[in-house]
């Protein structure tokens, strides 16, 4: 029985592909900003700076996403209508 085919399977690893995140505080202006997350650039980095050592991770190990997309996150998360609140 030979073995050696399953051992070259093995040795290869699969290649993380990690999605591009583009920062909307880079591209959009402060009128898009309020739209999407009632907030100007401005407020939205005074934010970041408020919370930043808390949500930010020690090691960007497994591709850990940027601070600031975090808060933009929660931002258009808490200014849509969508929470229920009991």
């Amino acid at each position: 029985m030979d073995f050696s085919d399953d051992d070259e399977d093995d040795d290869r690893r699969r290649v993380k592909i990690y999605n591009i995140r583009d920062n909307p505080l880079d591209y959009m202006d402060d009128a898009e900003l309020r739209r999407h997350y009632r907030f100007s650039g401005d407020g939205i980095r005074e934010i970041v700076r408020i919370v930043g050592d808390d949500v930010r991770r020690a090691t960007n190990r497994g591709g850990a996403i940027p601070t600031e997309l975090q808060v933009l996150a929660t931002l258009h998360y808490l200014g849509g209508n969508s929470l229920q609140l009991h």
